[in-house]
């Protein structure tokens, strides 16, 4: 099936709509937002925040790249990144100065409009062909004992061990907070890309700019950094 017809038998854009945040602390009027991209790594959590990042200030006042696992009580104001994402055409190469945490300290966002987290996700076993190490799993807080006896990828996998932590990341992300979450699923966005804009609340016409599909592949610049 085509991407058309997927879209029209999806319920994507019905939950959106039905949800209780929807017209509230999600509204479809254009503003400069904040933008928190959250996800367990090899999910297309990049692309989508080097997307945001490269839109004008109209749209996109600031823009984070977390990998947090735990969603805060309180959704919190967030300073100004100290300097600009870096904006390599590789999106997998950007890097997004302000942190990779939420906030603690900073007083409570007034109004959540203003700000939009993001929650990407995608089949774990894809994501993990992206992302897989050591380094990656201390990123993620996961239960990693020592680095010379983290298992390569195949010997992880028939461990059947979720020592990343990915299924408890998953669920703290899609269970009711104080504030809304928008959950992404990296598999429907391209069949769903208008429905996307009004979640992120963009104007539906920056829809044939949202980056082209790209299969899951081993990410290189994680297998150099993790000798793997």
């Amino acid at each position: 099936r085509d991407d058309a017809t997927r879209a029209a038998q999806d319920t994507s854009r019905r939950l959106l709509e039905t949800s209780k945040w929807w017209g509230s602390a999600l509204k479809t009027q254009t503003k400069p937002r904040t933008y928190i991209v959250v996800s367990y790594g090899g999910c297309g959590s990049k692309m989508l925040a080097g997307w945001l990042a490269q839109l004008p200030r109209k749209y996109a006042k600031h823009v984070y790249h977390f990998h947090d696992k735990r969603p805060p009580d309180i959704l919190r104001e967030l300073p100004p990144p100290p300097r600009p994402s870096t904006r390599e055409r590789d999106f997998r190469a950007r890097r997004f100065p302000g942190g990779g945490r939420f906030r603690t300290e900073t007083k409570p966002v007034a109004d959540l409009d203003d700000y939009r987290v993001l929650y990407i996700f995608k089949d774990p076993v894809e994501a993990m062909v992206s992302r897989f190490g050591y380094g990656h799993c201390k990123h993620l807080d996961g239960d990693c004992g020592v680095e010379q006896s983290f298992p390569k990828l195949d010997v992880y996998a028939q461990q059947g061990v979720d020592r990343m932590g990915l299924l408890a990341f998953f669920e703290a992300y899609t269970s009711p907070q104080k504030y809304p979450i928008v959950a992404l699923n990296y598999h429907k966005l391209w069949q769903n890309r208008e429905a996307v804009m009004s979640a992120l609340g963009l104007p539906a016409s920056l829809a044939s700019s949202f980056p082209e599909r790209t299969e899951t592949v081993r990410n290189d610049l994680t297998a150099a950094g993790e000798n793997n």
